[in-house]
């Protein structure tokens, strides 16, 4: 757990010289504009000279090439970002580039995995709705037909087939046909480019099929070559697919609702992550800071090392044999988990220390974690950005450099092995296990602070607890799934003990969540700060003394400078009220901010997953942060479904119904409404009842609701959706914005009757632009300058707005990504998409400036 006191840099400075010059040549080929050819021709020279320099000999000599040596790494290492990442990315579109982003393909080519069948909306209120459960695959294309007809093509293609397809294997040669979407550009704040992504893993986009009928099997592929890969991705397959029996077959009580131990044994044992089951332990782990047990990681190959050496030398096996059997067994295990950084960096290792050990070479742990992580960077460039391998390579650097200073400055004398009792030693683990969970928490805290949002106080305790209890869950399982391939009965003896550890880590874990100050959610910081504070955790780790106060200014500094962020206002100095609109397809998620306040206005999609994922993000980075109130216009899935995963990470307090909610929520206890109130009481958030006349304070800007009245009556959910304004104060008067929800024919007549002087500068289109005669009529009457539709793309240049959308900015997600518009403190109004369109609108609807839409 703690090596020896050696200096563990010593001999290092070479691989982590490498490492500087690989990251700092990705970092620099992402950002500069440069092509991939020029980077390489610069890498050239760079090794040209180095060589020249190496030849004279001299002292001098030699470091100007190890100085030209490295140029030519962070060159070579541009380039490849470049020709790796940044230019198949840019070649992503010219795949297929259909009008409106949508065209009819087939494609030819082999399964690289058995289909996953699972929900066609995969997420929390899945099991609300009423959709035939999909196929999902992942195709190697070969080739592709599409108007033009049949061209080569290479990369792989996600294919989503709308009904369940059976008789499908990896290996496989298929054809299908459907919608090709291909891989685009960010579309909301904070997002990640998608194309980049899709061209690290080599994607070229997506295709949804309606049905089986559109997949056909094919002959086997020809070739022996062809025939052995299909056979590999058959045999990979169906090692994934025995070891998921395996584990099923061995546990007891998989069948009974809201049983954690399956879902979280599975992400345990198989790095299995799909499971809607894990979302609630995941958080919670997430939040105490031990999240790194759920990884397949240096931890679980460390428990399968050690139970595959004791049955090796139980057996009586030579020391080079086991050496050969133990990486066996690792390599099994690689190829049937999900190669994520922490496996592919631990395996790595191992490995490695097999061969050393097998040869009786002795090599240095950083240096070779260095080199790994360099090659797990030429690898998958994007993961430098992640906060997956910063945690995975950062902290165990941290442990095999820092945590034995901390050990002898804690323990400075320690007795010998045969000098100790059985007491000694075991107080002596549990030692280190503290000052390996302490190290450890504290050089990941700026990095999740960071990424996340979240600082977990309770992160070294919940590690502690925690360890011994995964140790023995991994230790149990693989003996579990080993026996229950060889003899079923012995797999299920041992699979109740195994079930028994599982609902211990759940049921712990949810112990820690609930305690007070488990976890603190913070602002978003900047990079600076993140850097800042690692730099000062790091000194103090290596060289921090408790009594010098340089030391104690320093933590103060980092600590001052985080509660800053707390008072960073929600706007800048320029602006009056801001209201920005997220891009979440067929759905509505809207953030209204004043200088000292911001609420979401309605938070959902109807797919779930672009919510949930999206949204926590966006807003962050943003910096509007906290949250304190949602508004919940109506209940219906779209506009709620994101809502539950935004209470913790935005700081919400209090989330705002209508009557048409509360009642939904009474009528069907077991309903998707009920299920969202009850979510959100368990998050720690008030639910309050709301209608015309009730106000909501958002910092100094006030929401008033006008609709739905007291009495108010209508079947359609959506006439009975919260309507309000805000009047935004400046110079030139008062500036309106309209939020309209989903209303419609009745609710549209109730508000003008109410409110017959109603107008609006800035307008949510009612009910995602859907094109009633009435709507339209309203929103010429009320005369916007700006008007916002959220809305996937069905409803996307509707020709029946033409008559209200003249004179007018009407910004469109589907087309334009997320929206901002923003009212200055002279009463102009200034508008800004994701896609670049800007301007400024300064005199009543009919006159703008820009270059929106």
């Amino acid at each position: 757990m703690i090596d020896p006191p050696d200096d563990a840099r010593r001999g290092a400075w070479p691989a982590i010289g490498a490492w500087v010059c690989v990251a700092a040549g990705l970092m620099l080929g992402r950002e500069a504009g440069v092509v991939s050819v020029v980077w390489a021709v610069g890498a050239g020279a760079a090794a040209l000279a180095a060589v020249a320099a190496a030849l004279r000999g001299t002292g001098r000599a030699r470091r100007a090439a190890v100085v030209c040596l490295g140029a030519s790494a962070v060159l070579a290492s541009a380039g490849w970002m470049r020709a790796r990442v940044v230019e198949p990315a840019q070649r992503l579109p010219a795949v297929i580039e259909p009008a409106g982003g949508r065209a009819l393909v087939e494609a030819e080519g082999v399964a690289l995995d058995h289909p996953e069948h699972g929900p066609a909306t995969p997420g929390a209120f899945s099991v609300f709705l009423d959709r035939a459960p999909v196929t999902r695959l992942r195709l190697a294309v070969r080739r592709l037909r599409d108007a033009d007809g049949w061209r080569p093509a290479t990369g792989v293609l996600y294919v989503r087939i709308g009904e369940a397809a059976t008789g499908v294997r990896a290996g496989d040669r298929l054809r299908v046909e459907g919608v090709f979407l291909p891989m685009r550009g960010p579309s909301n704040p904070g997002e990640p480019d998608a194309r980049l992504i899709a061209a690290q893993r080599g994607v070229v986009g997506r295709v949804l099929a309606p049905g089986r009928g559109n997949l056909e099997a094919l002959p086997p592929p020809a070739g022996l070559l062809a025939r052995a890969h299909a056979r590999f991705l058959r045999l990979r397959a169906d090692a994934r697919a025995s070891a998921r029996g395996w584990l099923r077959d061995s546990i007891s009580g998989l069948d009974r609702p809201g049983e954690p131990a399956p879902a979280l044994l599975a992400a345990l044992l198989l790095g299995e992550r799909d499971d809607d089951a894990l979302r609630d332990i995941d958080e919670s782990m997430r939040r105490v800071g031990a999240a790194h047990l759920l990884s397949v990681s240096g931890l679980h190959l460390g428990v399968l090392v050690w139970m595959s050496v004791v049955a090796a030398r139980a057996a009586g096996v030579r020391r080079g044999v086991e050496s050969l059997a133990v990486a066996a067994v690792i390599a099994l295990y690689l190829f049937v988990v999900p190669a994520r950084t922490p496996i592919v960096r631990a395996g790595a290792g191992a490995l490695a220390w097999l061969l050393a050990d097998a040869t009786g070479r002795r090599y240095n742990p950083l240096a070779l974690l260095a080199w790994i992580g360099a090659g797990v960077l030429l690898w998958r460039p994007l993961d430098l950005w992640s906060a997956g391998y910063q945690l995975s390579f950062g902290v165990v650097a941290a442990l095999v450099t820092l945590a034995p200073a901390v050990w002898l400055r804690w323990r400075p004398m320690v007795l010998a092995p045969d000098e100790r009792t059985l007491g000694q030693t075991a107080l002596m683990l549990l030692e280190r296990l503290v000052i390996v969970a302490v190290v450890a928490w504290l050089v990941s805290s700026p990095i999740l602070i960071f990424h996340f949002g979240v600082f977990s106080p309770l992160a070294a305790v919940a590690s502690v607890a925690l360890y011994p209890l995964v140790a023995a869950a991994l230790g149990v399982g693989a003996a579990a799934v080993v026996l229950a391939a060889i003899l079923p009965s012995a797999g299920l003896a041992l699979g109740g003990v195994l079930t028994a550890i599982g609902r211990l880590v759940a049921g712990l874990t949810h112990a820690l969540d609930a305690l007070p100050g488990a976890s603190i959610t913070t602002p978003p910081v900047s990079v600076w700060w993140a850097l800042a504070a690692e730099a000062v955790v790091l000194w103090l780790l290596a060289r921090g003394r408790a009594r010098s106060w340089r030391d104690r200014g320093l933590a103060a500094l980092v600590v001052v400078w985080l509660a800053g962020f707390w008072f960073t206002p929600a706007l800048p100095a320029g602006a009056v009220a801001r209201l920005d609109t997220f891009a979440v397809g067929d759905g509505s998620a809207h953030l209204v901010r004043s200088r000292t306040g911001a609420a979401l206005w309605d938070a959902g999609s109807s797919e779930f997953w672009l919510a949930q994922r999206d949204l926590p993000r966006a807003v962050r980075a943003l910096g509007a942060w906290p949250v304190r109130s949602i508004v919940l216009t109506h209940p219906n899935l779209d506009h709620y479904s994101a809502i539950p995963d935004l209470i913790r990470p935005l700081g919400v307090r209090r989330v705002l119904i209508g009557r048409a909610t509360a009642s939904a929520a009474r009528d069907d206890p077991d309903g998707p409404v009920a299920a969202l109130i009850a979510a959100i009481e368990r998050r720690g958030a008030l639910v309050r009842l709301v209608g015309a006349g009730d106000t909501l304070a958002v910092g100094d800007l006030t929401l008033e609701f006008l609709h739905p009245p007291d009495g108010f009556v209508s079947r359609r959910a959506n006439d009975q959706s919260l309507a309000a304004r805000a009047l935004a104060p400046t110079d030139a008067g008062p500036r309106v914005v309209l939020l309209t929800g989903d209303i419609q024919d009745r609710a549209i007549a109730a508000l003008e009757s109410a409110h017959p002087d109603l107008r609006a500068d800035v307008l949510e289109l009612p009910h995602h632009g859907s094109a009633r005669p009435e709507a339209v009529r309203f929103v010429r009457r009320l005369g916007p300058r700006v008007v916002v539709q959220s809305t996937g793309p069905s409803r996307q240049d509707d020709e029946r707005w033409d008559a209200a959308r003249a004179g007018r900015v009407w910004l469109v997600t589907a087309r334009d990504g997320a929206v901002s518009v923003t009212v200055r403190p002279d009463g102009a109004i200034e508008y800004r998409t994701l896609a670049g369109a800007r301007g400024v609108v300064t005199a009543p609807a009919g006159t703008a400036t820009g270059t929106a839409r």
